[in-house]
């Protein structure tokens, strides 16, 4: 499995090409000209997929807006618009979004859908929808999932159900977007890659990835301290070698 290491923007340029399989906030690019400048500059090697910011702001952003930040820093796939918990209004979106792009450009990148769903059944009708859907490349499994039971591993259930029933796609490959907890993504090997600011965030608060989560400091705008240059290395290196 490949991870997506999320990071301050100030620790890209020691941290961000220790992996070469990147998630990118389009709210970022607008509002930083070094995260925009880093990942303009990575070579062609480097898989970038450009996420709509539906987790940091509430609603994703404009898709429109999306595609002319893809070309500028040289883009993958790009995520299409979704909305947390809601099945209807999601797949609406991205039917909506794909019918209005042109067949030109959905020649040049791919598209991830998320799926949504307020229960386990809506997700499962979501995937389906996805699924049988030629225009989407790849399939998004959200980390608010996770949040709709006392299961926290509710998402790796769904996973495991789909797989297990027969309803996994297998000529699609499939990411995690956002994790937590080591246990929960390290046996998974039927999805393509996972992002998350796990490694970062452990780092951060003293603690190896394999430690118990216990609280989050973590801002886009935080500065490097030299002292925290090996822990984060540490954990990145761990993390790629646990999910390999």
């Amino acid at each position: 499995m490949k991870v997506a290491n999320i990071m301050p923007i100030a620790f890209l340029k020691k941290f961000g090409t220790f992996t070469k399989y990147h998630l990118v906030l389009t709210h970022l690019l607008l509002s930083s000209p070094a995260y925009k400048e880093f990942f303009t500059n990575l070579s062609s090697e480097h898989f970038i997929m450009l996420d709509n910011s539906v987790v940091e702001l509430g609603t994703p952003m404009d898709f429109n807006l999306q595609l002319v930040l893809a070309v500028q820093i040289g883009a993958n796939e790009i995520v299409l618009p979704d909305y947390i918990n809601d099945k209807v209004k999601t797949i609406h979106a991205v039917n909506k979004t794909l019918k209005g792009i042109p067949e030109s450009i959905k020649k040049e990148f791919s598209f991830m859908a998320v799926i949504q769903g307020h229960n386990f059944t809506e997700l499962i009708k979501c995937y389906e929808e996805f699924s049988k859907n030629p225009e989407i490349n790849t399939i998004g499994i959200p980390y608010a999932i996770n949040k709709l039971s006392k299961n926290k591993y509710e998402r790796i259930r769904l996973v495991n159900y789909l797989i297990d029933s027969h309803k996994w796609n297998l000529n699609k490959p499939h990411h995690l977007l956002g994790m937590d907890n080591l246990d929960e993504v390290k046996h998974q090997k039927a999805v393509r890659g996972v992002d998350s600011r796990y490694a970062v965030i452990q780092a951060l608060d003293g603690k190896s990835i394999f430690e118990e989560r216990e609280k989050e400091v973590f801002s886009f705008d935080l500065n490097l301290d030299e002292k925290m240059i090996n822990p984060i290395r540490l954990n990145i290196g761990d993390l790629n070698n646990e999910l390999r």
